[in-house]
C-alpha cells in the first residue's frame, strides 16, 4: 500500500494539472469571446471605464501566463513559478468579493464566457483555496519523480479537460432548451 506522502503528492501533482489546464482553458473562452469578457469584467464595477479594455485583453494573456508558470512550478518544484496562478486566483477572489459587496451578485463571472455563472461565496472561496493550496501542492510534489509528475499532472490536466467539456455540453444543451437525461423539455 502506497505511503500517505505518495498519495497526497500524487494528488497534488494531478491539482496542478487541473489547475493548469483550468486557467489555460479560461484564457481560450476569453480570447475567443473578447467583449463578452469585457462587458464582464465592466458589470464588476472595480475597474475604471478608461481601463477595460486594457484589463479585458490583459487578463487572458496572465492566464496562461500562470498556466505555464505552473506546469514549471510542478517540474522544477519552485513554488515562485507558481507565483501568477496564486496572485490571479487572489485578485479573482476579491474582484468577486468587493461586487458580491456592492450588490453585483446577479452578473456573469466572466470566468468562461458564454457559460453564464453569477458571482457568490462559493466563488471567492474557491479562489482562496486555490491561491492556498498552489504553494502546498508545489512543495508536496517534490517527492515525486519527475516523470511520475508529468504523468499524474497530464491525468489531472485530461481530467480536468473531459469534465469541462462535459459541463460545457450541457451548458450548450440548457441555452438550446434541450432535455437532459432524466429532464423533460419545457
Amino acid at each position: 500500500m502506497p505511503s500517505m506522502e505518495l498519495v497526497l503528492a500524487v494528488a497534488a501533482a494531478a491539482g496542478i494539472g487541473a489547475a493548469s489546464a483550468s486557467f489555460l482553458a479560461s484564457a481560450r473562452a476569453k480570447l475567443r469571446a473578447p467583449l463578452a469578457f469585457r462587458t464582464a469584467v465592466r458589470g464588476y464595477g472595480v475597474v475604471p471605464e478608461r481601463s477595460l479594455t486594457t484589463v479585458a485583453v490583459a487578463v487572458p494573456y496572465l492566464e496562461a501566463l500562470a498556466a505555464v508558470g505552473l506546469v514549471a512550478a510542478l517540474l522544477g518544484g519552485d513554488v515562485r513559478l507558481a507565483a501568477p496562478a496564486i496572485a490571479l486566483a487572489v485578485v479573482f477572489a476579491l474582484a468577486v468579493a468587493a461586487a458580491i459587496r456592492a450588490g453585483r451578485s446577479a452578473i456573469d463571472c466572466g470566468c468562461r464566457p458564454g457559460r453564464r455563472r453569477p458571482l457568490g461565496p462559493d466563488l471567492v472561496a474557491g479562489n482562496l483555496l486555490l491561491a492556498l493550496a498552489l504553494p502546498l501542492a508545489v512543495g508536496l510534489v517534490g517527492a515525486l519523480p519527475a516523470a511520475l509528475r508529468a504523468f499524474c499532472a497530464c491525468a489531472g490536466a485530461a481530467g480536468f479537460l473531459l469534465l469541462d467539456s462535459v459541463l460545457g455540453i450541457l451548458a450548450a444543451r440548457a441555452r438550446a432548451g434541450v432535455a437532459t437525461a432524466g429532464t423533460s423539455a419545457k
